[in-house]
């Protein structure tokens, strides 16, 4: 058995610990690296991690329906998993309301786990001129729920406020939720931007490198973002760099239309 087969079969015993489920589809695999350095002590390298994406069908209640899961293996390598989860009646219901991510991940995902008795998935039919407005229409309401915010941010450019980091917050939320749904047709509603970001980089790898978790400073910006704010305090050894951070998000902002333009371009010749 391989460290990627060992690592799902734990995540697999890990969301059945958690909820029984019917059926496990993935939908998606990567590796993750992280740089650890200090000048305090012999810490340089990479750690890294493998991820999974993870469609959980069940009908028992589960207490987080939307979560990120970590594990550790014995040999301290680390698991992270993205969840997506639902009952087979809606996975049902959104297959006959031509969802494009469901019926993407039963005709194409991975079954990695089916419990014994249960029934089959099969993909419905698919109206594609019907998807792609339902795209359009979207993506027009994130852009007016996110316009003001992503213009509140061009005022703090070059000012040093960390009252900004709210809106560059919101402004990566909106922009990741209109990404996910155009590429992958799924409605992230209620998505920390942690888990966007996430779906973002089974995307597209290039956004992980827009928002990049390798060195000290990376990983410090991230959680700022993460968490949409920053004040000083006594276990604080850095500042944001508000110019820094800034950039940061113009380029995530400017990649993910780049990328929803060539998804609606696609759609529309195929």
């Amino acid at each position: 058995m391989n460290i990627q087969t060992e690592l799902m079969a734990m995540a697999i015993n890990y969301i059945n610990e958690v909820m029984e489920a019917e059926h496990i589809y993935c939908f998606g695999s990567r590796y993750l690296q992280q740089q650890t350095e200090s000048v305090f002590g012999d810490l340089k390298g990479l750690k890294r991690a493998v991820h999974f994406d993870l469609l959980v069908v069940t009908d028992n209640l589960c207490p987080r329906p939307d979560f990120i899961g970590r594990l550790e293996n014995m040999e301290e390598m680390e698991v992270t998993v993205c969840l997506m989860v639902c009952t087979r009646a809606a996975l049902d219901d959104a297959l006959l309301h031509n969802n494009r991510f469901y019926h993407t991940v039963i005709s194409k995902g991975r079954l990695v786990y089916g419990k014994t008795g249960t029934a089959a998935l099969l993909p419905a039919g698919f109206d594609e001129e019907r998807d792609l407005e339902a795209i359009r229409a979207y993506r027009e309401n994130c852009a007016a729920r996110g316009a003001k915010s992503v213009f509140s941010t061009m005022n703090y450019k070059n000012i040093f406020n960390f009252s900004a980091i709210p809106l560059y917050t919101k402004s990566l939320v909106e922009v990741c939720r209109e990404v996910v749904y155009v590429c992958m047709g799924y409605e992230p509603e209620g998505y920390s931007l942690e888990q966007l970001l996430d779906l973002c980089d089974s995307i597209d790898p290039r956004f992980n490198e827009l928002i990049p978790r390798f060195t000290q400073r990376d990983i410090f910006h991230y959680k700022v973002l993460l968490k949409g704010s920053w004040r000083k305090g006594k276990v604080n050894m850095m500042e944001p760099r508000m110019l820094d951070l800034y950039d940061c998000c113009e380029r995530f902002i400017g990649h993910a239309e780049a990328v929803c333009a060539r998804k609606l371009e696609s759609a529309v010749e195929g």
